[in-house]
């Protein structure tokens, strides 16, 4: 763990960050948490990065005065089993991704790709956007691709070609490929195969018929299928079955005598 402690660094007169990385360098950040002090008053924003940047294995923590996490205003940036929070409250921006016009950082606007995987949390607001100058006009938009991971906020105009994204019912935004949710009635009746959201969840369908048997569920690798669960890989859901005992009725001629 590594504690970002007062005084805070920056350009002149702007000394409120935890690291500030320049342009013109590629830099590898890896492996373990990134916080800032308790008592910091200064550190506003944990990381200020205008370089060629990689975030990989990596918590970052941000104080009660730390409002931005991460700010990007130039560069390229990768997040790889990345999680953002912090204490700030609901003003808490996990991503800023800015162009800044009319200064040396205008001829390239900032780029950043997440690759998460549902276990990686971002809190707070992502923002994207052009700032400076001609701002209103700008063409050179930042670009933010998510492949994957879970988020406090929606996500999905910043989705990655084929990706999709539901909010679950713990009020997270969990972005993934879709995902399918096959039927395997075991004989009886044909049921139409799902396609779903990233961690939607499966509509139970109505229930197959199968001649002399009376059906029990749905079931996956065993077990009882609860379908208020959210669906983040192809599953298969097989049906089963009791066997229906239907009583048989004695010959009419059949005549009772004692002995």
């Amino acid at each position: 763990t590594y504690t970002c402690e007062d005084p805070a660094v920056g350009s002149t007169g702007t000394e409120s960050q935890g690291f500030h990385l320049e342009k013109g360098n590629t830099v590898i950040l890896k492996n373990g948490t990134i916080k800032v002090a308790e008592d910091s008053v200064n550190t506003k924003m944990l990381i200020q990065n205008y370089c060629n940047l990689t975030l990989e294995d990596l918590t970052l923590v941000g104080g009660d005065i730390t409002q931005y996490i991460v700010s990007c205003n130039y560069g390229d940036m990768v997040l790889e089993n990345v999680n953002i929070n912090g204490s700030y409250g609901s003003s808490l921006v996990g991503i800023d991704l800015m162009h800044w016009l009319g200064t040396t950082y205008a001829d390239k606007a900032p780029t950043m790709v997440i690759h998460n995987t549902d276990k990686n949390m971002i809190s707070g607001s992502m923002d994207v956007y052009c700032y400076g100058t001609g701002a209103g006009t700008c063409t050179e938009q930042p670009t933010l691709t998510i492949y994957g991971g879970s988020f406090s906020s929606d996500p999905t105009e910043y989705l990655a070609e084929g990706c999709t994204t539901a909010q679950g019912t713990d009020g997270l935004y969990r972005v993934g490929l879709p995902v399918t949710v096959t039927f395997d009635s075991d004989g009886g009746s044909d049921v139409a195969t799902q396609t779903l959201h990233y961690s939607a969840q499966a509509e139970e369908p109505d229930a197959p018929a199968k001649a002399g048997y009376a059906f029990v569920g749905w079931y996956l690798d065993g077990e009882p299928y609860d379908f208020d669960n959210m669906v983040t890989e192809n599953i298969t859901l097989v049906a089963k079955w009791n066997a229906v005992v239907t009583p048989v009725a004695p010959p009419a001629d059949v005549k009772e005598v004692q002995v």
